[in-house]
This record gives C-alpha cells, structure tokens and sequence, in this order.
C-alpha cells in the first residue's frame, strides 16, 4: 500500500503542545553505568516516529532493559518512565536502544543513573529550526552581493562584480550573481543544478507547506514563499551560464584558490568561466525544467524563459549524442572539477541526459522526450541523487506525477530497483552500531548518508513498510548527533555540533569576534580518502576532524545542505500508517 503524505509546519516554528502519553513499564531494568554515555539526534524526534538512541561504554555495553527518565528540559522535572532493550551489532561497545514508544512532546533530556542525554526535541515537527538554518544558508552564499546579515552578523561588501571572463577568448561575459558553492567562492553548474531540482522537487510536492517569510532574508513579506525567492538566485544564474546555442558552460571561479583569510569581495583575481560540457547541460536543463513547471503558476514569464533555455539545452545534446566537455591543462587549479571520475568512452553523461528528459517530459509532456526517456532507459540506475549522478530526482518526480503515458513497464521498473536499493541499505543501517546505511565514507560522506536517507524515505513511500522509514530516520539521527563523536554535524543544530568549519566567510566572522560557527552548514563528514595526517589511524565513521584547516572532512557545500533538507523534509512528510483493528483502538487509546 502507498503512504499517503501530509506535512505540517515545514520550516515554520510552531511550538508543540504539552500531550506527554508516556508508559512506565513494570519491567525489570538496570540504569546506566557512570562509563556510559547517551548519544542521539540533538535536533529531535517525531512524536510518532521512529526515536532511536545509542548507548556507548568505554568498557562493554551489557545487554538487557535499560530504564530512562524522561526529564523536561527547562524545568527539571520527570515527565515520565521509559525502558529499553539494548541491542549491539558487531562492536559490543555500542548498543542501539529503541524508544519509539515515547511520545510525549517538548524539549527533553534522558537520564539513566547518574547519565544525561543532551537535550533534544519531540515535536510533529522537531526539525524545523535545522532545516530554515540549513535552508538560510543558501542567503549567506550569495555572490555578487552586498550582504549585512542582522542574525549572524556577516557581513561584506559588493563581491566578484565582475564575473568572468571567458576561459577560452578571454572576452567579458555577464555571469554575475548565484552562490559561491562551498568554503571557497567558486560557482558550479552542477551542483546548482542539482540543489535547484531537489529543493523545487521538494516544492512541487507541498507548495502550502513553504511560507513567505519564513528564512528571515531580504525578499521576505514580498508576497513569494522564502523557498522560491532563494532559488530565483540560482536559477539566474544558472541561465547567465548559457551559450546562444544551448550549451552550459560548467562553472566560474578564479585561477588560485582564494586566501583563507579572504572575504569574498577581497578576492579580486580575475574569475572565468569555464568550457561547456554535455552533463552540465544536462543537469541545467533538468533543473530549468522543473522550475519552468513550479513557477508557471505565480510568474508565467520566468517559466516560460526557463523552459525556453531548458529546451534549447535538449536541442544540442540532440546535435551531441556523445559525451563531451572542453577543458584545458589548469581548469581546476583554484577550482574543483565536478566531472564524473575516471570518465571514458562516450555514455559518461547518460544519467544526466535521462534525469533531462525525464523532467522536460513531466513539464511538457512531449512525445521527443517520451521517445528519449525510452532510448535512455537502458541507463535507469537507482543511486544517491548527487551532482555526479541526479537522475533519482527525476526517477521519483515520474513515479509521484501522473502522465499521458507510462511508457512502457517504466514505473514498475523504477519502484522495483528503488526497493532494492532501499533493501541494501536497510541492512547496512541494521548491521551498523551508528545506525548508518554506509561502509564507504569517501569525500562528502554526509551528504551520501542523507541522499540515501532519501531512497529509504521514497521506498516507504511506495511499500508503507516501516522498516524503511526508521531506516531512513537513522540517518538524519547519524548526521544530527549519534555518532561516533556525538556530534551535530550541522553547525549550530543541538547544544553539541561542528564548531570548526572549513569556511572562509566563518573565519572572516571568528576575526570580528564571533564565538561560534555560521548556523546551518551541513558538513563533509568522515573520508576515509582524506590525506590528513592528523587524523592517524582513524578509519571509518571516526575518520573526520572538526578543524578549518580540514577541507577533506570539515568543507560544507550547497549540495550537502540540499540533500540534508530533502531528507528532514520527507521525514516530517512520511506519516505513519493507523492501526487497524480491535488491536489498533486499544494501542491507541493507550497512547502507542
């Protein structure tokens, strides 16, 4: 059966109300040993979801009913009883505590014996203020910009005013505007792109849900939700990288990486933009598309320049039917590549093409894009929406919208290898002592483990099953607190989190006094890759650093962000079935 969807509250502030229901189970239970810890997601649970912790000892985690007190946060007092069987996985100094049971809402803390838990929220909507941080973020990126931002006290003058100046002729081109993508200032058509079509993905499927007003930001009380004004400045930008004959050039950046102590509009070196290449167009068409779509309704004139270009991108990779890209010798020294590694023979941007057919199809519903998606078909691979692979976004789009045609066995085949995938990591997450659904924590490991979050979240989507949405809740507990370090690695979610971006703009706001990190960058995360020589033997999810000088594991990206907010978002979106039955009216009336 397909879980029907309602989301309150996304990105809003409402507070919960004060129902607690919680059992005191007459179960035998010990407490918690002093060489204990609690680790859990800082940022919250949902009232009827999924709340699993972890328990760690620097000695062995012994198995049995643990007993908790629910303790409210600000008053101290005990609001209820809770107990808990420990189950371990391979590493028996971790055990995995199931409490799902809870559902009492407000700000809480678990105590165990002489252990506390940090504190943590239960709400129908416990990651709201994660999510306008992670989503206001995208603001304090903006280039070409004067930005004076009255929340975190960030401030610079008027940036990169003259971007760029083509890599190629040299000549002067208007590429003006967008976000710097990351700790350094360069601008990537990729993963604009790809955060563009996630987040008005998010969009189309709840548009009452995002609110104007709702980030705190410039274009607020103008009538338009928060959400699209943001993607406007992407988007823009995004058609400044157009060439007049439908080719998107890749990204802007200068030939040296900036100075890490250089604010944006100090960072005077001449910027360019770089070659064009076939994925790039690609995933620009893609994401155009489906702006053209989500905006069609409130400003039919900018949809319909997107679409324009969106096809106009389709028309040249119909005249390229092979992979390509223009680079050159020194492309990436102050830049990142954003091609697909190891790229060889001509099919290396298949999955680009075919999330762009998929949305120009949704959004026009022509027969050339119908007739593409089935010569594309053969490429259908279910992964992790990344900038080197996004063809998720569109393959979950296609299953939620209806269209003229099926085309073919294509949503059955689409559901079949998501619950697959789904499947595969499921174990991993079950087999992990963190809960994780990753053994490879390669460069930007977090934002994999919230792009895999949101295959679980679509396999519950379509089986109702919930081993797949606590599944998926376990990686929002991963990247949110429960991990090895206990640690937010959102910068400002919980009362414990990531303190030393790899940032230049944080380090700029350190100078002037700050005591604490830009709020809402999602960072890399562990990387096994990482060269750093500080990290000695670590290995795994203990792989990372919280330091600024570690751009392999401390970097935040826009990407990163965008996947963390489609994940919280689905999570808040994805309601649990009723019970059914004589049994499912006493469980609730019980309060289970």
């Amino acid at each position: 059966m397909k879980q029907g969807l309602t989301r309150r509250g996304l990105f809003g502030l409402g507070g919960a109300g004060a129902s607690l229901g919680l059992i005191s189970w007459p179960f035998s239970a010990r407490p918690l040993a002093t060489t204990d810890e609690i680790l859990l997601n800082q940022s919250g649970f949902l009232t009827r979801g999924p709340k699993q912790i972890v328990v760690r000892s620097s000695g062995r985690v012994t198995d049995g009913l643990i007993s908790f007190d629910l303790v409210e946060y600000e008053t101290g007092r005990v609001a209820g009883y809770a107990t808990g069987k420990v189950v371990t996985t391979s590493d028996r100094s971790i055990g995995t505590v199931d409490l799902s049971l809870i559902e009492a809402q407000g700000t809480f803390c678990l105590r165990s014996g002489e252990v506390t838990s940090l504190p943590f929220r239960i709400s129908d909507t416990p990651f709201d203020r994660t999510e306008r941080a992670l989503a206001r973020a995208f603001y304090l990126q903006r280039c070409g910009v004067v930005l004076d931002d009255p929340e975190t006290g960030l401030a610079h003058a008027l940036c990169h005013r003259h971007d760029a100046l083509s890599r190629k002729t040299r000549e002067p081109r208007n590429c003006t505007g967008g976000w710097h993508d990351a700790g350094d200032f360069g601008k990537y058509v990729a993963t604009t792109s790809v955060v563009i079509g996630e987040l008005l993905s998010l969009y189309e499927e709840d548009p009452a849900c995002f609110k104007d007003g709702a980030f705190g930001i410039p274009e607020s009380g103008d009538g338009e939700p928060d959400l699209l004004s943001e993607m406007r400045v992407g988007l823009d930008w995004l058609m400044k990288m157009q060439r007049p004959y439908g080719a998107f050039e890749r990204k802007v950046s200068g030939n040296d990486w900036p100075s890490m102590t250089a604010l944006p509009d100090r960072d005077t070196q001449p910027r360019f933009a770089y070659g064009s290449s076939t994925a790039d167009t690609a995933k620009a068409a893609a994401a155009l598309a489906i702006a053209a779509r989500i905006f069609e309704p409130v400003d039919a004139e900018a949809a319909g320049g997107f679409l324009e270009a969106a096809e106009k991108a389709w028309e040249f990779l119909e005249r390229h039917g092979q992979a390509e890209v223009e680079e050159a010798p020194g492309d990436d020294n102050g830049s990142g590549s954003y091609l697909t590694k190891g790229r060889t023979g001509t099919n290396w941007d298949r999955q680009d093409r075919f999330w762009a057919a998929l949305e120009l199809y949704l959004t026009t519903g022509k027969k050339v894009y119908a007739k593409a998606i089935k010569a594309l078909a053969s490429h259908l691979y279910v992964w992790p929406a990344t900038w080197s692979n996004p063809s998720l976004i569109g393959l979950t789009n296609f299953l939620r919208i209806k269209t003229r045609e099926d085309i073919g066995s294509l949503r059955h085949e689409i559901t079949k290898r998501l619950i697959e995938r789904a499947s595969e990591y499921e174990k991993l997450a079950r087999l992990s002592p963190w809960g994780v659904a990753t053994q490879d924590f390669g460069w930007g490991s977090n934002r994999e483990v919230a792009a895999r979050g949101r295959i679980l979240v679509a396999a519950y989507e379509q089986t109702g099953d919930d081993k797949f949405r606590a599944a998926a809740a376990g990686q929002a507990d991963y990247l949110l607190g429960k991990n090895p370090f206990g640690l937010g690695f959102v910068t400002g979610a919980g009362s414990k989190s990531v303190q030393n971006p790899h940032h230049r703009l944080d380090l700029a706001l350190r100078a002037k006094g700050a005591d604490r990190a830009i709020p809402g960058l999602l960072v890399g995360g562990p990387n096994n890759e990482a060269t750093d020589d500080k990290l000695g033997k670590m290995a795994g999810p203990d792989r990372y650093r919280d330091d600024a000088a570690s751009f392999e594991t401390n970097e935040f990206a826009i990407d990163h962000n965008a996947a963390l907010i489609v994940l919280l978002g689905k999570l808040t979106a994805a309601r649990p079935q009723e019970a059914q039955g004589v049994l499912g009216r006493i469980l609730r009336w019980i309060g289970l």
